[in-house]
């Protein structure tokens, strides 16, 4: 079995991923901010995720292999 171990870069971007979509499915429905202000979050949350998912598997894909 081929075990991976990913960092905690992958992780904190699994962990915005999931931000994202709470805040989108709980904010589109609420009337404290405007549309503009939950879309603009949900992109930051979004772009902060695919950020960290990057540089998680790049980083992870770099180091050398201990066996």
């Amino acid at each position: 079995m081929i075990q991976r171990r990913f960092n905690k870069l992958f992780f904190t971007g699994l962990w915005f991923f999931l931000a994202a979509n709470v805040w989108h499915l709980l904010m589109r429905q609420s009337t404290i901010l405007s549309d503009d202000w939950v879309d603009g979050i949900h992109g930051l949350f979004l772009g902060l995720a695919i950020g960290c998912l990057l540089f998680g598997i790049a980083r992870s894909s770099c180091r050398p292999r201990a066996t």
